[in-house]
């Protein structure tokens, strides 16, 4: 394995196995180190092992970061490219030299990791969210304390050599939300009786740092919390079981804290098999106590705040969903809005179509839900006309609807994931008097969909394009129907257009030509811009 692919080695690294017998002086007579005082054993130790600032943690491998003053820890992964100055507040992989005294002796293995886990600090991190993935790389699940929970219960019987972790401040996601999942920590040290403290700061020589994160215009951040002092002690009341709540801890689900109103919130589990995501909230749960991954009880939840030196329950109240932790309120809105079949939407409603009533409880809830709601479903959209006599129809409601929200607030991201969800177009016309009985005899004007350049890119498949001629509007006979796909119909538009332009007919190509096609997506006609009237099209072979 190269160097440039080596991943950090993991903290304390197990010793191989120690023989039974114990080992001899090499030479009678001399004074080898087992024989120095233990005062100077420990000075050694410290010399070699203790470091001046808090070793950085991620996913149970050593970090430092690049402006701290451990400089005897050497890199791990070499860059083969032109070196660069990394930015201060870089994690970069490290190992400590040092840590090949462990596998000295049995004696050298036990004095050294006591002084080396009870002198060094030690904080819980991870590497900078990454802001060119779409959000992918964001914390917004808590891993941070997961990944936390995995390292201290590698640690073994090291655990209570430690005085204090450390949960480094500036390694908070902004897409927590300002919330704080402990639980999967507070199980651990539960259940290893741990009396240390567990304090959420800054890395003390590198208090002004920036935030991993770097989203900004986002929800809150940990970092401005008014009183972190209070959090902390939230915190160590936690670990106390101030709350009485470590005898159910086998059917806790969250336990989590809200850093802005200093309060927090018990939830437990359900007794019906609702599985988290992947590397979501359970992660802990179905990986280290064999419990399946439930979801969790809001009915029962239990609220907490801070109050005369220790965390007491509230009063029970009505949850309210914007309290819920992030990756919680996700689940629900997950449940709630998915749907199975494609949602239809009727686009001859002025509205046009509904969102769930539970988007419609506040602006906030409409803002976070709505983007959901078609990142998880296909959409038909339906357009129903009633075509007499020389009535021409058209995609204008389509666009509209996808590029024209109805609320200000919601930004580009929406219209591209309504115009993704698309699955299928859906013409409904119910011929009246006089009105076309041959799919040949309908009209479509398409020209919203070439000046707009109009592009559906369904998930799954090809978008497809039906038209059904109604008798009456009860649908009681179906004179013909067709289907064809969309981007049929836009390569047909493209042919169309460019049969005109090569006809000699005097026609710019910078002229908002409109090509109206028949109910079987095939050219008919052509309207000049100038005039506005309607000129017979040769049919085109595609």
């Amino acid at each position: 394995m190269s160097a440039s692919t080596m991943f950090p080695p993991t903290i304390v690294p197990a010793p191989p196995p120690i023989p039974v017998t114990t080992s001899k002086p090499a030479r009678h007579g001399h004074v080898t180190f087992l024989d120095l005082p233990a005062e100077i054993r420990n000075a050694i130790y410290a010399f070699a092992l203790v470091l001046p600032d808090p070793l950085m943690v991620a996913s149970a491998h050593l970090y430092r970061i690049v402006a701290d003053d451990n400089h005897a820890l050497v890199a791990t992964k070499v860059s083969r490219s032109r070196p660069r100055k990394l930015p201060q507040s870089t994690l970069a992989p490290v190992c400590l030299p040092g840590l090949r005294i462990f596998l000295a002796c049995r004696q050298v293995y036990h004095e050294a990791t006591s002084v080396f886990f009870s002198q060094n600090t030690f904080a819980i991190s991870r590497p900078r969210c990454s802001p060119w993935d779409g959000g992918q790389g964001h914390d917004d699940a808590g891993d941070l304390f997961h990944d936390g929970a995995d390292w201290v219960l590698s640690l073994g019987s090291q655990l209570s050599k430690l005085s204090m972790i450390m949960l480094d401040l500036n390694a908070l996601c902004l897409m927590h939300g300002g919330n704080l999942e402990l639980l999967p920590l507070l199980r651990v040290f539960w259940n290893r009786n741990w009396n240390g403290k567990l304090k959420l700061k800054s890395p003390s020589a590198l208090a002004s740092r920036e935030r991993i994160c770097g989203e900004s215009g986002k929800s809150p951040g940990i970092g401005d919390s008014p009183d972190l002092a209070t959090i902390n002690e939230m915190i160590a009341s936690l670990l106390q079981d101030d709350l009485s709540i470590r005898k159910h801890a086998w059917a806790l689900s969250h336990v989590a804290i809200h850093c802005k109103r200093l309060e927090g919130v018990v939830l437990y589990r359900l007794n019906r098999n609702v599985r988290c995501k992947l590397r979501k909230t359970h992660k802990y749960h179905s990986r280290y106590s064999n419990l399946r991954s439930d979801g969790s009880c809001l009915e029962h939840r239990q609220n907490f705040r801070y109050d005369n030196g220790k965390c007491a329950i509230t009063p029970e109240r009505m949850p309210h969903l914007l309290e819920i932790p992030v990756h919680i309120r996700q689940q629900i809105f997950d449940h709630v809005l998915y749907s199975s079949e494609p949602v239809t939407v009727d686009l001859s409603s002025g509205t046009g179509g509904k969102l769930p009533a539970l988007l419609y409880a506040n602006a906030a809830i409409h803002n976070a839900g709505s983007k959901q709601y078609y990142r998880l479903n296909s959409t038909n959209l339906l357009f129903k006309y009633k075509s007499g006599e020389d009535e021409v129809l058209n995609f204008d409601k389509m666009v509209r609807w996808m590029y024209s929200p109805a609320s200000p607030r919601l930004d580009e991201d929406l219209k591209e994931l309504r115009r993704d969800s698309v699955e299928s177009l859906t013409f409904d016309v119910e011929s009246l008097h006089g009105g076309p009985r041959r799919l040949e005899d309908l009209r479509i004007n398409t020209s919203v969909l070439w000046h707009k350049r109009v592009r559906l890119r369904p998930r799954s498949k090809e978008t497809q394009v039906e038209v059904r001629l109604w008798s009456n509007s009860k649908g009681e006979e179906v004179y013909e129907e067709a289907a064809f796909t969309f981007e049929h119909l836009l390569t047909t538009i493209s042919r169309a257009l460019r049969g005109l332009y090569e006809a000699n007919m005097g026609l710019r190509r910078s002229s908002m030509l409109e090509i109206v096609v028949d109910g079987r997506g095939e050219p008919k006609c052509y309207v000049l811009p100038a005039t506005g009237t309607m000129h017979p099209f040769p049919r085109i072979e595609t």
